[in-house]
This record gives C-alpha cells, structure tokens and sequence, in this order.
C-alpha cells in the first residue's frame, strides 16, 4: 500500500499535475451527479434493489434502468479513486500546498458520507429525506472540490 501511495505522490509532484488531477475530478464528480440525477428522474433509483452489489452482483445482466444505476455506482468508485489519489497527492505536497491536503480530506470525508447515503437511499427505497440529504452532500462535496481546484490556479509568488 506505501508504495502505491508513494508512486501516487511522485506522479503527481507538480502544482501542474496536482491542478489536473483536481480538475480531472471534479469533472467526474459533476459526470457523476448528472448521471444520478438522470437515473432518479428515469425511474431507474431503485434498478439495482440491493447495495453495493446490483442483484447480488458485481456485473448485473443489463436492462436499461440497471446500466444506469450500475454505471452511476461505477463512476462513483472511479470518482472514489481520483478522490484518494487528490488527498495523497496534497497531503504528500503539505509543506507546499498549505490548505490543500486539508480541504481534499474534508473533501473524501464528504464522499464517504455521499457514499453511505447512497447505500440508505436504495435500502429506504427513495425516502424523501434521504434522497435529499444524498442530494445536498452531493452539492458540498462539488463545491469543496471546486474550492480546492480553483485553489490550484493561485500562484504565490
């Protein structure tokens, strides 16, 4: 596990690279709440009746309303991975991206709770408080990756 991390960091040693990554996700993020808003409003939420799985599987025979569901789930582990790697790579630049590593744990602290959300979401069946908290996670968690991608663009001199 170290040397994924420590791979991960040197990857992602420049505020060049650093700027990508956070751009890179939170494009995913957006990808990803657009692809939930249209599987809620296609009636394809509860496609998938169980969670984390999708029918008792990794890969669910695919109707239409389960690929949506399922490729909403498969962009949120993409999303979960850009995620880890954005907190690795500023807390590996600590000393030089003062705030940074701070805002993208605050960040993967609010995907975690994006993530349990949408578990409770499939297993109370679309409860209105719910579906609305998994809403308004969903739009912090953005706005924590915009702030902390916009904070790549900032150049001290």
């Amino acid at each position: 596990m170290s040397i994924v991390v420590l791979e991960i960091a040197k990857i992602v040693g420049s505020p060049k690279a650093l700027r990508w990554l956070a751009l890179v996700t939170t494009s995913t993020a957006f990808a990803v709440m657009v692809m939930g808003s249209y599987t809620s409003k296609s009636g394809a939420g509860l496609a998938c009746p169980d969670w984390p799985l999708c029918h008792g599987r990794l890969i669910p025979v695919l109707t239409w309303p389960v690929f949506l569901e399922w490729t909403h789930r498969l962009l949120v582990v993409v999303l979960s991975a850009l995620t880890l790697m954005l907190v690795i790579a500023t807390w590996s630049r600590k000393q030089e991206e003062q705030g940074k590593a701070y805002i993208a744990i605050l960040a993967l602290g609010l995907l975690a709770l994006q993530v349990a959300l949408g578990g409770a979401t499939i297993f109370l069946r679309l409860h209105p408080l719910v579906v609305t908290a998994h809403q308004a996670v969903a739009l912090l968690f953005f706005g924590t990756l915009v702030w902390l991608t916009s904070s790549t663009y900032r150049v001290v001199e």
